[in-house]
């Protein structure tokens, strides 16, 4: 299945100007969205299906962490992970 993130920069520096003079902590820039509907027997399957769907960007595990980069439209990118029964809530491309 692949996990989705939004990119969220704009809440990421507004923590990080509230604390300009505390110690500063680590603040992640991608919020959990959900699941995709979608089962794939392998790692490498749901990188070849997220490329098939995805030609403008670059191939999701192009540098080698298996995630996707950022789409600058939707923000969102997608990590292939293990299903473990979790709900998967968000539709699939297809």
């Amino acid at each position: 299945m692949l996990e989705v993130q939004i990119f969220d920069d704009v809440t990421c520096n507004k923590q990080e100007q509230e604390q300009e003079r505390e110690e500063r902590q680590y603040i992640g820039k991608f919020v959990h969205v959900g699941y995709m509907k979608k089962i794939f027997n392998t790692k490498k399957a749901a990188v070849e299906y997220y490329n098939v769907h995805n030609p403008h960007m670059r191939t999701l595990n192009a540098h080698g962490t298996w995630k996707s980069d950022w789409d600058p439209t939707t923000r969102l990118r997608y990590i292939p992970r293990v299903y473990h029964g979790v709900r998967m809530t968000l539709a699939s491309f297809d």
